[in-house]
């Protein structure tokens, strides 16, 4: 009789069964939170890849004489700038904008980079990239613009 107890206390304390149980309760969390982070980290390196695109385009731009000048140094210098981020940005998928513009009442000259981010493929997960947004819909686009001086202070 006592052998029978000791088998019956011994069974309902093993925990064969909890170890699974655990890991189906725990592995989707785990993994949502890692594609989660993998995806924002791309969304995220795509967004300063064009800052410093724009940036490095309106820099280059300075140094042309005419706005046909000063557009293909911008263009040249996006395109140079976001070879370096191969193979996670393709260059020929950015489109770059210059125009001549007046800032503050004097002459500026203005580079804007959009880059298609619905290319990525994230499926169901770029909804996660909305509700980081705040406007409930995911980007289709990230762009940025800078605008600098055309010459004088």
């Amino acid at each position: 009789m006592k052998r029978a107890w000791g088998r019956a206390a011994r069974r309902l304390s093993a925990s064969n069964g909890a170890v699974a149980l655990e890991f189906a309760l725990v592995a989707p969390l785990f993994l949502l939170l890692v594609f989660g982070t993998m995806i924002f980290a791309i969304y995220f390196a795509t967004f300063v890849a064009v800052i410093h695109g724009s940036a490095e385009g309106a820099r280059a731009s300075i140094g042309g004489f005419t706005n046909a000048e000063r557009s293909q140094l911008a263009r040249e210098r996006v395109d140079a700038l976001l070879t370096g981020y191969q193979p996670l940005l393709n260059p020929a998928r950015a489109t770059v904008t210059t125009q001549a513009t007046v800032s503050g009442g004097r002459p500026a000259y203005r580079v804007s980079v959009a880059y298609p981010v619905s290319e990525f493929g994230f499926g169901w997960f770029y909804g996660l990239i909305a509700s980081v947004g705040g406007n409930g819909q995911a980007p289709t686009t990230v762009s940025f613009s800078v605008t600098v001086a055309n010459g004088g202070y």
